[in-house]
Order: structure tokens, then C-alpha cells, then sequence
């Protein structure tokens, strides 16, 4: 019996690809741990800077990660591993949708369990 395998454009160097969304869990980062930032100006004539930070020390497959209560959230993918990831990454996602022409309206799942119906229409301008 001959096995029959679908045949994929060979990339040579890197391609591109789009993931497909995927709904995951994610929360605040919870400091347990306080991490110790040394600063350095880059004229090297300033003694080194130290600042004492609370941050939520993550062990991942790929070591430890550190997640920073200012900078991040911490997300549980769908394998059930746990990462820091930027709270930034929503802009990027919206900027996606507004350059493709969406008009985009980002709301918390607690609001819109509370929300009536005029009130949506009030935050989407109809």
C-alpha cells in the first residue's frame, strides 16, 4: 500500500504564517519574588543604578521567566503551560484590525454580562 502525503511548498529561509486565535487563559502578574534591575548609563562615569522590584517568578520549560506587574500577564496556554507575556500584544492585535478596516471596541467579559443593551450601543457610537 503506498502511503499518499500532501505535498507543501518548500520554504527555503523563513515564510510567514498567521496563527489562528485561540481563546487562553491569562491574570495579573501576583509578585512573589523581588528581583534586584542594575542600570548602567552608557558613559560608564555614573556608579550602577540598583532598584528593588516586586516581579512573579514563572518556571517554564525553557527556565525561569519573570513577570512584571506593570509590563505583563501571565497566560496559561492550551498544553497547560505557563508564560509571561506584554499587555501590549492587544494593541498590536487591534492596530491589525483597524488597518483592515474594523472599527474595534475592546470590552472584559465582566462588562458585558453587566451591560444592557442601550448601553452597548452608547459605547459603540449607534
Amino acid at each position: 500500500m503506498t502511503e499518499v502525503r500532501p505535498s507543501y511548498p518548500k520554504v527555503i529561509g523563513w515564510g510567514r504564517a498567521k496563527k489562528k486565535p485561540i481563546v487562553v487563559k491569562f491574570r495579573e502578574v501576583v509578585p512573589n519574588f523581588e528581583s534586584t534591575v542594575t542600570t548602567q548609563d552608557s558613559s560608564g562615569m555614573n556608579p550602577p543604578q540598583h532598584a528593588h522590584t516586586k516581579v512573579e517568578k514563572i518556571e517554564t520549560r525553557e527556565g525561569v521567566l519573570f513577570g512584571y506587574p506593570d509590563k505583563d500577564y501571565v497566560i496559561e496556554g492550551v498544553r497547560g503551560e505557563i508564560y509571561p507575556i506584554g499587555k501590549d500584544i492587544d494593541h498590536v492585535r487591534t492596530k491589525e484590525l483597524i488597518e483592515q478596516g474594523f472599527q474595534v471596541l475592546r470590552l472584559w467579559e465582566f462588562e458585558i454580562k453587566n451591560m444592557k443593551l442601550n448601553e452597548f450601543q452608547k459605547r459603540l457610537g449607534i
